[in-house]
Protein backbone atom coordinates (compact mmCIF):
# COMPACT_ATOMS: atom_id res chain seq x y z
CA UNK A 1 0.00 0.00 0.00
CA UNK A 2 2.82 2.13 0.83
CA UNK A 3 4.11 2.66 -2.76
CA UNK A 4 0.82 2.69 -4.51
CA UNK A 5 -1.01 4.85 -2.25
CA UNK A 6 1.90 7.84 -2.83
CA UNK A 7 1.24 6.54 -6.85
CA UNK A 8 -2.22 7.13 -6.68
CA UNK A 9 -3.07 10.26 -5.10
CA UNK A 10 -3.75 10.56 -9.20
CA UNK A 11 -5.70 13.62 -8.40
CA UNK A 12 -3.68 15.88 -6.81
CA UNK A 13 -0.61 14.70 -8.79
CA UNK A 14 -1.85 13.54 -12.00
CA UNK A 15 -3.17 17.45 -12.67
CA UNK A 16 0.40 18.30 -11.68
CA UNK A 17 1.75 15.66 -14.27
CA UNK A 18 -0.85 16.77 -16.78
CA UNK A 19 0.33 19.82 -17.24
CA UNK A 20 3.87 18.84 -18.09
CA UNK A 21 0.16 13.98 -16.58
CA UNK A 22 -32.66 -3.22 5.79
CA UNK A 23 -35.08 -0.51 3.71
CA UNK A 24 -34.62 2.03 0.80
CA UNK A 25 -33.03 5.21 1.89
CA UNK A 26 -34.75 8.37 1.00
CA UNK A 27 -33.49 10.28 -1.87
CA UNK A 28 -30.00 11.83 -0.88
CA UNK A 29 -29.64 10.09 2.15
CA UNK A 30 -27.76 6.91 3.90
CA UNK A 31 -29.99 4.08 5.53
CA UNK A 32 -29.50 2.33 8.13
CA UNK A 33 -26.64 4.12 9.31
CA UNK A 34 -23.05 2.49 10.61
CA UNK A 35 -21.51 5.96 10.10
CA UNK A 36 -17.48 6.50 10.68
CA UNK A 37 -17.50 10.45 11.09
CA UNK A 38 -13.57 11.64 10.05
CA UNK A 39 -12.67 15.21 10.08
CA UNK A 40 -9.37 16.35 9.07
CA UNK A 41 -8.00 19.82 9.63
CA UNK A 42 -4.34 20.75 9.67
CA UNK A 43 -2.49 18.10 10.43
CA UNK A 44 -4.78 15.95 11.77
CA UNK A 45 -7.64 13.53 11.74
CA UNK A 46 -10.48 13.58 14.31
CA UNK A 47 -12.32 10.11 14.10
CA UNK A 48 -13.46 7.16 16.55
CA UNK A 49 -11.31 4.51 17.63
CA UNK A 50 -13.26 2.11 17.33
CA UNK A 51 -16.41 1.27 14.38
CA UNK A 52 -18.50 -1.97 13.31
CA UNK A 53 -17.74 -3.93 10.33
CA UNK A 54 -20.52 -4.69 7.46
CA UNK A 55 -21.75 -2.16 5.56
CA UNK A 56 -20.29 0.98 6.67
CA UNK A 57 -20.36 4.91 5.58
CA UNK A 58 -17.01 6.71 5.73
CA UNK A 59 -18.36 10.35 5.91
CA UNK A 60 -15.29 12.63 5.79
CA UNK A 61 -15.39 16.29 6.09
CA UNK A 62 -12.39 18.50 5.54
CA UNK A 63 -13.44 20.99 7.99
CA UNK A 64 -9.37 22.65 7.49
CA UNK A 65 -8.64 25.96 5.18
CA UNK A 66 -6.57 23.46 2.88
CA UNK A 67 -7.34 20.55 0.47
CA UNK A 68 -7.01 17.34 2.26
CA UNK A 69 -6.48 13.45 1.14
CA UNK A 70 -8.35 10.62 2.83
CA UNK A 71 -6.12 7.85 1.24
CA UNK A 72 -7.19 4.82 3.23
CA UNK A 73 -6.06 0.76 3.56
CA UNK A 74 -5.85 -1.63 6.33
CA UNK A 75 -2.86 -3.02 8.06
CA UNK A 76 -2.88 -6.63 9.50
CA UNK A 77 -2.63 -7.81 12.64
CA UNK A 78 0.98 -7.42 14.52
CA UNK A 79 1.07 -4.35 12.92
CA UNK A 80 0.90 -0.19 13.97
CA UNK A 81 -0.03 3.11 12.27
CA UNK A 82 4.24 3.46 13.64
CA UNK A 83 4.92 0.38 11.00
CA UNK A 84 2.63 1.96 8.54
CA UNK A 85 4.40 5.69 8.52
CA UNK A 86 8.25 3.90 8.76
CA UNK A 87 6.74 1.74 5.16
CA UNK A 88 5.26 5.14 3.64
CA UNK A 89 8.49 7.37 4.87
CA UNK A 90 10.68 4.19 3.01
CA UNK A 91 9.07 5.30 -0.30
CA UNK A 92 9.99 1.36 -1.30
CA UNK A 93 7.61 -0.28 -3.44
CA UNK A 94 4.22 -1.75 -1.77
CA UNK A 95 5.41 -5.39 -2.61
CA UNK A 96 7.94 -5.17 0.25
CA UNK A 97 4.94 -4.53 2.98
CA UNK A 98 2.41 -7.26 2.38
CA UNK A 99 1.06 -6.41 5.48
CA UNK A 100 -0.36 -3.51 4.16
CA UNK A 101 -3.59 -3.12 1.86
CA UNK A 102 -4.34 -0.40 -0.19
CA UNK A 103 -8.19 -0.12 -0.35
CA UNK A 104 -7.90 3.83 -2.05
CA UNK A 105 -10.37 6.52 -0.40
CA UNK A 106 -10.25 10.32 -1.21
CA UNK A 107 -7.77 11.60 -3.40
CA UNK A 108 -9.06 15.10 -2.80
CA UNK A 109 -11.07 17.28 -0.53
CA UNK A 110 -11.46 20.87 -0.64
CA UNK A 111 -12.28 22.92 2.35
CA UNK A 112 -15.68 23.14 3.84
CA UNK A 113 -16.55 20.10 1.29
CA UNK A 114 -17.72 16.05 2.94
CA UNK A 115 -18.49 13.21 1.01
CA UNK A 116 -20.02 10.02 2.29
CA UNK A 117 -18.32 6.68 1.08
CA UNK A 118 -20.57 3.59 2.02
CA UNK A 119 -19.00 0.00 1.18
CA UNK A 120 -18.48 -3.12 2.71
CA UNK A 121 -15.27 -3.68 5.15
CA UNK A 122 -15.70 -6.99 6.41
CA UNK A 123 -11.68 -7.69 7.17
CA UNK A 124 -11.29 -7.46 10.86
CA UNK A 125 -8.31 -5.05 12.51
CA UNK A 126 -6.67 -1.50 11.47
CA UNK A 127 -7.74 0.70 9.11
CA UNK A 128 -6.07 4.07 8.28
CA UNK A 129 -6.22 7.39 6.64
CA UNK A 130 -3.45 9.46 5.40
CA UNK A 131 -2.75 12.44 3.22
CA UNK A 132 0.01 13.03 0.48
CA UNK A 133 -0.65 16.20 -0.28
CA UNK A 134 2.09 18.56 0.32
CA UNK A 135 2.56 21.68 2.07
CA UNK A 136 4.09 25.06 1.17
CA UNK A 137 7.73 23.27 2.19
CA UNK A 138 7.15 19.94 -0.10
CA UNK A 139 6.38 17.85 2.98
CA UNK A 140 3.53 15.51 2.79
CA UNK A 141 1.06 15.99 5.18
CA UNK A 142 1.34 12.98 6.80
CA UNK A 143 4.80 13.30 7.55
CA UNK A 144 3.24 16.33 9.92
CA UNK A 145 0.78 14.36 11.59
CA UNK A 146 -2.05 13.46 9.15
CA UNK A 147 -2.06 9.62 9.76
CA UNK A 148 -4.45 7.97 12.06
CA UNK A 149 -6.81 5.01 12.29
CA UNK A 150 -9.48 3.18 14.01
CA UNK A 151 -10.18 -1.11 14.77
CA UNK A 152 -12.84 -2.74 13.41
CA UNK A 153 -14.68 -5.41 14.39
CA UNK A 154 -18.01 -6.81 14.29
CA UNK A 155 -21.18 -6.64 11.85
CA UNK A 156 -23.72 -4.21 11.70
CA UNK A 157 -27.09 -4.18 10.18
CA UNK A 158 -26.53 -1.22 7.83
CA UNK A 159 -27.77 -1.56 4.53
CA UNK A 160 -26.25 0.19 1.26
CA UNK A 161 -28.54 3.54 0.53
CA UNK A 162 -30.48 3.84 -2.23
CA UNK A 163 -28.91 6.06 -5.49
CA UNK A 164 -30.56 8.52 -7.27
CA UNK A 165 -28.26 7.23 -9.98
CA UNK A 166 -26.01 5.72 -11.13
CA UNK A 167 -21.89 6.32 -12.78
CA UNK A 168 -20.56 3.62 -14.98
CA UNK A 169 -17.67 2.54 -15.83
CA UNK A 170 -16.40 0.64 -18.24
CA UNK A 171 -12.98 -0.06 -20.06
CA UNK A 172 -13.92 2.53 -23.02
CA UNK A 173 -15.67 5.27 -21.23
CA UNK A 174 -18.05 6.76 -18.40
CA UNK A 175 -21.29 6.68 -18.41
CA UNK A 176 -23.11 9.68 -16.55
CA UNK A 177 -26.57 10.22 -16.06
CA UNK A 178 -28.00 13.36 -15.60
CA UNK A 179 -27.68 14.58 -12.21
CA UNK A 180 -29.05 17.15 -9.76
CA UNK A 181 -28.03 19.67 -7.81
CA UNK A 182 -27.92 19.96 -4.22
CA UNK A 183 -26.62 16.59 -2.12
CA UNK A 184 -27.09 13.15 -3.52
CA UNK A 185 -26.39 9.85 -3.55
CA UNK A 186 -24.73 8.40 -6.64
CA UNK A 187 -23.59 4.81 -6.96
CA UNK A 188 -19.80 4.15 -8.79
CA UNK A 189 -20.62 1.28 -10.41
CA UNK A 190 -17.19 -0.40 -12.17
CA UNK A 191 -18.62 -2.48 -14.73
CA UNK A 192 -14.82 -2.96 -16.59
CA UNK A 193 -12.24 -5.76 -16.57
CA UNK A 194 -9.86 -4.06 -14.23
CA UNK A 195 -9.76 -1.74 -11.55
CA UNK A 196 -10.94 2.37 -12.51
CA UNK A 197 -10.93 5.26 -10.74
CA UNK A 198 -13.72 7.59 -10.20
CA UNK A 199 -11.86 11.30 -9.99
CA UNK A 200 -14.21 14.18 -9.60
CA UNK A 201 -13.29 18.10 -10.00
CA UNK A 202 -14.21 21.19 -11.12
CA UNK A 203 -11.94 24.18 -12.43
CA UNK A 204 -12.96 27.47 -11.26
CA UNK A 205 -14.04 30.01 -14.28
CA UNK A 206 -10.87 30.65 -16.52
CA UNK A 207 -9.00 28.06 -14.90
CA UNK A 208 -7.34 24.49 -16.07
CA UNK A 209 -4.48 22.66 -15.30
CA UNK A 210 -1.57 24.47 -15.30
CA UNK A 211 -3.11 26.88 -12.65
CA UNK A 212 -3.80 23.65 -10.46
CA UNK A 213 -0.25 22.92 -10.91
CA UNK A 214 1.11 26.20 -9.34
CA UNK A 215 -1.31 26.72 -6.91
CA UNK A 216 -0.78 23.06 -5.46
CA UNK A 217 3.34 23.43 -5.64
CA UNK A 218 3.14 26.57 -3.55
CA UNK A 219 1.14 25.65 -1.04
CA UNK A 220 -2.09 26.67 -2.28
CA UNK A 221 -1.41 29.88 -1.72
CA UNK A 222 -4.25 32.19 -2.76
CA UNK A 223 -8.12 31.57 -4.48
CA UNK A 224 -8.47 27.71 -5.11
CA UNK A 225 -8.19 27.18 -8.85
CA UNK A 226 -10.49 23.62 -8.71
CA UNK A 227 -12.91 22.33 -6.43
CA UNK A 228 -12.97 18.73 -5.11
CA UNK A 229 -16.38 17.38 -3.96
CA UNK A 230 -15.14 13.82 -3.53
CA UNK A 231 -14.90 10.58 -6.00
CA UNK A 232 -12.90 7.76 -5.16
CA UNK A 233 -9.03 6.63 -6.05
CA UNK A 234 -10.11 2.81 -7.65
CA UNK A 235 -12.81 0.72 -7.38
CA UNK A 236 -12.11 -3.26 -7.49
CA UNK A 237 -13.94 -4.25 -10.91
CA UNK A 238 -17.18 -5.77 -10.88
CA UNK A 239 -18.15 -3.79 -7.30
CA UNK A 240 -19.76 -0.58 -6.61
CA UNK A 241 -19.05 2.25 -3.92
CA UNK A 242 -21.73 4.61 -2.81
CA UNK A 243 -21.29 8.54 -2.59
CA UNK A 244 -23.03 10.70 -1.08
CA UNK A 245 -21.90 14.38 -1.92
CA UNK A 246 -22.75 17.85 -2.89
CA UNK A 247 -23.23 19.08 -6.54
CA UNK A 248 -23.61 22.77 -7.66
CA UNK A 249 -26.10 23.93 -10.12
CA UNK A 250 -24.64 25.19 -13.36
CA UNK A 251 -21.05 23.76 -12.44
CA UNK A 252 -19.29 21.64 -14.93
CA UNK A 253 -16.99 18.76 -13.30
CA UNK A 254 -15.13 16.24 -14.91
CA UNK A 255 -14.91 12.52 -14.10
CA UNK A 256 -11.32 10.98 -14.54
CA UNK A 257 -9.84 7.72 -14.50
CA UNK A 258 -5.50 9.09 -14.90
CA UNK A 259 -4.40 5.54 -15.09
CA UNK A 260 -6.46 4.02 -18.01
CA UNK A 261 -7.08 7.69 -19.89
CA UNK A 262 -10.44 7.73 -19.27
CA UNK A 263 -12.74 11.15 -18.99
CA UNK A 264 -15.76 12.50 -19.37
CA UNK A 265 -17.06 16.34 -18.37
CA UNK A 266 -20.74 16.89 -17.17
CA UNK A 267 -22.36 20.21 -16.57
CA UNK A 268 -25.62 19.90 -13.40
CA UNK A 269 -28.25 21.77 -14.23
Amino acid sequence: MAGRSVATSFLVASLIAGCSKGSPAPQGTIAPANVVTVKATEYSYALPQRATGGVVTLQLENVGSVVHEFAFGRIDAGKTLDDLKAALDSGKDPSNFPWAHDLAGVSALSPGQEVGITRELTEPGTYAFFCFIPNADGVSHYKLGMIAGFTLSGTSNASPPSPDATITATDEAFQVPALSAGTTTVELKNAGKKEHEFQLFSFQPGKGFGDVERWIRTGQVGPAPVVFPGGIQSIQLGTSVFETLTLESGRTYMLQDFEHHLMTEFTVP
